[in-house]
C-alpha cells in the first residue's frame, strides 16, 4: 500500500502536494519519536527496626511503598541494603511513643507517635519528604520542526473595475457644503469629483419639563451632637479595708464597698459597670491588664482608709482612683458623711449607704472624668 502511494504521488499534478505532506509527515514523525528513557524507580530499603518488634521493618517497608504509590512516586523495594536511595528507621522514644525517620539524598524528615498510628506517621514523612523525591529537572521536549511549503502560490488577478462617473446632484437647500474625493486609480491618473453634500434643517426639538425633586433639609451641624456618646466601661475593684482597727461587726466590707460604686456607677451615672478581682488600690499595669480581660478601659478602685463609730455615729474615710488604659484620670480621698446605723439594720447595710452618701458628693467630678457631660 505504501509503494502504491509512492508511485501515484511521483508523478501526476499531486506530486508537489504529495511532496509536502511526505515531508511534514517524516517531520512530525520524529518530533514524536520518544527522546530518551523513563527516570528509574525510587528503590526503597527495609525499614530499621527495634529488636522487640520483630518483622515490623518489613511491614513498614510495604506502607512505604503504598504512601510513595498514591504520592505519584514510581518505587520498588530494594533487593539490597547496598546503598539504597530511601532509607527509613523506626526507633522507640519509650512510653508507648516511636519516631519514624526518612533518608533521602541528604534530605530527612521524622514523625513521632504511638504504635496505633504508624500509618499516620509512615504518610506524614511521605509527603514532607515528597518535595525532594519529586525534584528532578522534567526533560524539555524538542520542537516541532517547521516545514516550509514547495509550492508557490500565484497572485490571482484581480478584476478591476473602471472608475464609475459620479453625478452631480444640484442643491435643494441653501445649507450645502462642497466635499472633495480625490480617488487615485492604479493605472490613471488622479480625479477629481466634486459632490455636494446637503446638510437637512431639524425641527426644532422639545423638551420635556423637568421632573420636580423634592426638597430635602440639609443638616449643617454637627452630626456628633445628634448621636449619643458613647459610655465607657468601668471594671470596679474591691475595696480595701484599713489597716488599723474596725469597730465590731465592720469587718469584711470589701464586697459591700464594691457593689455600693457599681449601683452608683450604673443608676446614678448610667455607666456600664461590671466587677473584677482587684483589691485596693494596685499599679496601673495590673489593673489595666484586669480590665481588659472584662471588656473595660476604665478602671475604679477604692481603699477604706479609716472607719470609726462615735456617739453611735459612723464616720471615716474613703481613698478613690479612676484609671483609663492603665493611667491615672481621677484620685480623691473623701470623708464619709455622718450615717447613723438604724434600728435592726446590719453593719453591711450602714456602711454601704454611708459609701452612696460620700460618691454622692463626687458625681459631677466622676461625670466630667468619664466625659459623661
Amino acid at each position: 500500500m505504501t509503494r502504491y502511494l509512492l508511485r501515484r504521488c511521483a508523478s501526476g499534478p499531486y506530486a508537489a502536494l504529495c511532496s509536502l505532506g511526505l515531508s511534514v509527515s517524516a517531520g512530525l514523525g520524529l518530533a514524536q519519536k520518544p527522546q530518551g528513557s523513563a527516570s528509574p524507580p525510587l528503590l526503597v530499603a527495609q525499614v530499621s527496626a527495634p529488636a522487640t518488634l520483630p518483622g515490623m521493618g518489613k511491614e513498614l517497608q510495604r506502607a512505604l511503598l503504598s504512601a510513595l504509590k498514591e504520592a505519584s512516586v514510581v518505587a520498588q523495594a530494594a533487593k539490597t541494603d547496598a546503598d539504597p536511595a530511601l532509607s527509613a528507621r523506626l526507633e522507640e522514644l519509650g512510653a508507648g511513643r516511636f519516631r519514624l525517620s526518612l533518608s533521602y539524598r541528604g534530605a530527612s524528615t521524622q514523625s513521632v507517635g504511638d504504635l496505633e498510628h504508624l500509618d499516620d506517621l509512615v504518610y506524614a514523612v511521605v509527603a514532607e519528604l515528597r518535595p525532594k523525591l519529586t525534584a528532578e529537572p522534567t526533560p524539555i521536549p524538542p520542537a516541532v520542526p517547521v516545514v516550509s511549503s514547495p509550492v508557490k502560490r500565484e497572485p490571482s488577478p484581480v478584476k478591476r473595475d473602471a472608475p464609475a462617473k459620479v453625478a452631480t446632484t444640484p442643491a435643494t437647500t441653501p445649507a450645502t457644503t462642497p466635499v472633495t474625493t480625490t480617488t487615485p486609480p492604479a493605472t490613471t491618473p488622479p480625479i477629481t469629483t466634486t459632490t455636494p453634500v446637503t446638510t437637512p434643517t431639524l425641527p426644532p426639538t422639545t423638551l420635556p419639563p423637568p421632573t420636580p425633586v423634592p426638597s430635602t433639609t440639609v443638616s449643617t451641624g454637627n452630626e456628633s451632637e445628634h448621636k449619643p456618646r458613647q459610655r465607657p466601661r468601668v471594671a470596679v475593684g474591691v475595696m480595701g479595708e484599713p489597716l488599723a482597727s474596725l469597730p465590731p461587726g465592720y469587718y469584711g466590707l470589701g464586697v459591700v464597698g464594691q457593689q455600693a460604686m457599681m449601683a452608683f456607677l450604673a443608676q446614678r451615672l448610667q455607666v456600664p459597670v461590671v466587677a473584677t478581682r482587684l483589691y485596693s488600690l494596685v499599679g496601673g499595669f495590673e489593673a489595666l491588664e484586669q480590665s481588659l480581660r472584662a471588656s473595660a478601659r476604665h478602671t475604679l478602685m477604692a481603699r477604706l482608709d479609716s472607719l470609726t463609730i462615735s456617739s453611735g455615729v459612723l464616720t471615716g474615710r474613703v481613698h478613690l482612683v479612676l484609671l483609663q488604659d492603665g493611667k491615672l484620670l481621677y484620685d480623691r480621698s473623701v470623708a464619709l458623711p455622718p450615717t447613723v446605723p438604724g434600728t435592726a439594720e446590719p453593719t453591711s447595710a450602714t456602711f454601704g449607704r454611708a459609701v452612696s452618701a460620700a460618691l454622692e458628693l463626687l458625681t459631677a467630678e466622676l461625670s466630667g472624668r468619664l466625659a459623661l457631660q
